[in-house]
């Protein structure tokens, strides 16, 4: 699969259920972000002022900082993966 336009694709990583003292942390204690490995990229966008494409500043196998639930989630390889813009990829780790 390859996103189009300045579109990623990822495959959220699983959350700690415990805190390191080892206790059960509910599901709306979770931070408003969450971590996912890059498993696709678009080209990229064009500036419409010099038709240039702009590329994505992530590559395949980068491990980023996602918003919490954006994105599109879509059954790739018969895994959950999310299809989102580049601009909701918070930071690489």
């Amino acid at each position: 699969m390859k996103p189009t336009k300045n579109r990623v694709l990822v495959k959220t990583i699983a959350s700690e259920d415990r805190s390191e003292g080892g206790i059960y942390l509910p599901e709306n204690s979770k931070a408003d972000y969450e971590r996912a490995s890059v498993v696709a990229v678009g080209p990229g966008h064009i500036n419409h002022m010099t038709g240039q494409t702009i590329p994505v500043g992530v590559v395949v196998g980068d491990t980023v900082l996602i918003h919490r639930g954006v994105g599109v989630e879509i059954n790739h390889k018969n895994e959950k993966h999310l299809l989102l813009e580049e601009d909701y990829v918070l930071a690489m780790l």
